[in-house]
């Protein structure tokens, strides 16, 4: 039986040998294309973290309003963490293209140089290659900038731009459009101060030491900071919008405040008076049921004249115009009491209206200060390098 087996394996072999002999060809070829792709890979992680520790590549960065001070960098770095500003200016080119000013790096994102050197001396720059390349520039040529001139002393590219857009959620680089520039600190500087340039963006690069990502966040975010000083355009004017909210608000409650307590003092002032006009009212009703007691003395009749027996006294008397003549007296009188009671209700309520006004002021004050209170901190943004989508 199994040399019958023998046989047909072997018959098998030479009839398909050209099958069998493509199929082994083919297994070996994936093998190799797999294991080539697997040392590739190899080649370029290692590739990648000898550039990345070669030109010490940032774990990442943070921007702030203010500029941190150098007790603030000395915290942050106390556990072994490395800070470095990145701090840029973009300065317009004549053609409609922009360079992003920065200052030679020192301890994290190295300037990886392609030609030339650093920049050392007043006039010279180095530029971002991408750019370079689109715009036909090289080494020792000279180009104007900010109303200078400048010779290139170097062509490179630096980790955090190796995708070289000018903003983050910017989708394609265009070294024709955007490009970077690195000087020296004293002629990064003098640009500033003798040309007048867009707002400064005050960008920090950090490498971890004994530190994580949201621990170094947190130390940031507990620095003291004064809004005040704060000059970008934007953010103040969404502070003034919020603080002119708070001062409308208080105007509104103090003209309600100070608007009861002149109805207050008007109402007092009428209900100081009511006693004068409500005696007035009394012995003007007095004088003419006197006069009316009188009459009825003529007549022989003697008999106290009132406000309630009035009336049928006169009648019977037949003194009806002096009846008529009481019923008005008597009427206005009842008037100008029904006016001083409404008087008095009217001040009572007005003051009482002033007092609720009062705690509200006074309560409204409170709770403004601590509904407007800015609780605001000196981070704008926080990322992380496997964030970045320049690097």
């Amino acid at each position: 039986m199994q040399k019958v087996l023998r046989k047909r394996l072997l018959r098998d072999l030479r009839t398909n040998f050209r099958r069998y002999l493509a199929l082994t060809f083919l297994i070996v070829l994936c093998m190799y294309i797999i294991i080539s792709m697997i040392a590739a890979a190899e080649t370029v992680l290692t590739g990648t973290e000898r550039k990345k520790a070669l030109n010490m590549v940032q774990d990442g960065s943070f921007s702030v309003f203010l500029p941190l001070t150098d007790s603030e960098i000395a915290e942050l770095e106390e556990d072994g963490n490395t800070i470095e500003p990145e701090f840029s200016t973009d300065i317009p080119m004549n053609d409609g293209s922009t360079l992003r000013m920065m200052k030679n790096r020192q301890k994290i994102d190295i300037i990886q140089l392609e030609d030339g050197r650093q920049a050392e001396n007043f006039g010279e720059l180095v530029i971002e290659r991408r750019y370079s390349e689109e715009h036909d520039l090289h080494v020792n040529d000279v180009i104007s900038i900010a109303g200078m001139n400048f010779t290139i002393c170097g062509i490179g590219t630096v980790p955090d731009y190796d995708f070289c857009v000018a903003k983050a959620s910017d989708t394609s680089a265009e070294g024709s459009n955007f490009g970077l520039m690195f000087v020296t600190p004293e002629q990064y500087e003098k640009i500033r101060s003798d040309t007048v340039q867009k707002a400064e963006d005050y960008t920090y690069a950090y490498r971890l030491g004994d530190c994580t990502h949201e621990e170094l966040k947190s130390i940031i975010k507990d620095f003291d900071f004064d809004y005040t000083e704060v000059n970008d355009k934007y953010f103040r004017e969404t502070i003034d919008e919020v603080l002119q909210d708070k001062e409308d608000f208080q105007d509104g409650i103090q003209e309600l405040y100070d608007g009861t307590k002149e109805l207050s003092d008007g109402m007092k002032e009428l209900d100081d008076n009511s006693d004068t006009l409500n005696f007035v009212a009394d012995k003007l009703m007095k004088v003419y049921l006197d006069e009316a007691h009188t009459e009825l003395l003529h007549q022989g009749i003697n008999e106290t004249v009132t406000e309630e027996n009035y009336t049928q006294l006169l009648e019977n008397a037949g003194l009806s115009e002096m009846r008529e003549t009481l019923d008005t007296i008597k009427e206005f009188k009842d008037g100008i009491h029904d006016y001083t009671d409404g008087v008095n209700s009217a001040y009572i309520g007005s003051d009482e209206l002033h007092d609720g006004v009062r705690e509200l002021k006074n309560e409204t004050d409170k709770r403004l200060d601590d509904l407007f209170t800015f609780d605001l901190d000196n981070l704008t943004a926080f990322t992380k390098a496997s964030d970045n989508p320049r690097i």
